[in-house]
C-alpha cells in the first residue's frame, strides 16, 4: 500500500510539517527531508524546514530551508542562483528527459548587411 503525501501549495504551517510532505511552488516539487534549529541574534531558536527539489538550469537535486511561513523557496541550486531572477518556463522545456540541457534558439537579429562598395 502506498502512503498518501500531503501536498501543500504555500509556506505557511503552524508546525514542522511530516517528513515526505510535498510543495508545489509554481511547478516546481519540494520535498520535506528534515528540520533543524537556528539560533536567533537574541539567543532564541527558531525551527526551519528542510526541502530537497532539482535546479530548474542543470537538473541537480540540491537542499534548502525555509522557515515555517515565508514567500517563496530558493528555487536553483548553489551553481545557479540568482537572487531576484525569475525561473521561465522555457528553462524547464529545455531540458531532456535525461537532464542534459539544450541550446536554446537565439532570439537576436543579425546585424544588417551594409554593402561593402
Amino acid at each position: 500500500m502506498t502512503r498518501k503525501h500531503r501536498v501543500a501549495h504555500t509556506i505557511d504551517f503552524s508546525s514542522l510539517p511530516p517528513l515526505d510532505t510535498v510543495l508545489m511552488w509554481e511547478g516546481q516539487r519540494y520535498v520535506v527531508v528534515g528540520s533543524q534549529l537556528y539560533r536567533r541574534a537574541d539567543g532564541s531558536e527558531v525551527p526551519l524546514i528542510r526541502w530537497r527539489s532539482h535546479c530548474p538550469d542543470c537538473d541537480a537535486p540540491f537542499e534548502t530551508t525555509t522557515p515555517l511561513k515565508a514567500r517563496n523557496p530558493n528555487r536553483r541550486c548553489p551553481k545557479h542562483h540568482r537572487i531576484g531572477v525569475a525561473v521561465s518556463n522555457g528553462a524547464r522545456k529545455r531540458q531532456h528527459r535525461d537532464g542534459q540541457h539544450r541550446q536554446a534558439p537565439s532570439r537576436r537579429r543579425p546585424p544588417p548587411q551594409t554593402d561593402p562598395n
